[in-house]
């Protein structure tokens, strides 16, 4: 039996693989751990809470990206409602994927308004210091 869908004609294994897939969604098709939004979500709640800040920071609509098996989680400033950063969920073990999520540091600095220039000049001129400090010892 050849069954017509959107222009395609699919044979009848086909046609069972296309209307499970049309039911299913893609975290379910791959068997990922975090399955939806809302999964998604309350793990970055726990990540925000860890830091003390899910009181000013709110959820735009989380998405998963199936190329690199990643929720993508964007962080809203709550007073301003703007986007200041994302949460990168490792979609298949769910852990947090800290090196591509914003830091709790830049977070705060966004929503306090702050330069991020003006703080990462300050950590230069900081590390600048200390290493002029240990060599101006050496030098004793």
């Amino acid at each position: 039996m050849v069954k017509s869908v959107n222009k395609l004609i699919l044979t009848e294994q086909e046609d069972s693989r296309y209307e499970m897939r049309k039911n299913t969604t893609v975290a379910e098709q791959r068997n990922y751990s975090v399955l939806d939004v809302n999964a998604a979500k309350q793990i970055a709640l726990i990540w925000l809470q860890a830091a003390q800040l899910e009181n000013v920071i709110g959820f735009g609509l989380p998405e998963v990206d199936d190329r690199y098996h990643i929720w993508r989680v964007p962080l809203l400033n709550i007073a301003k409602n703007e986007r200041i950063g994302e949460v990168v969920i490792d979609a298949r073990t769910s852990l947090i994927l800290k090196d591509k999520s914003t830091d709790f540091a830049t977070l705060e600095t966004r929503l306090l308004g702050r330069s991020e220039k003006k703080e990462k000049l300050s950590s230069l001129v900081l590390v600048v210091h200390i290493c002029f400090q240990r060599y101006a010892t050496l030098l004793r």
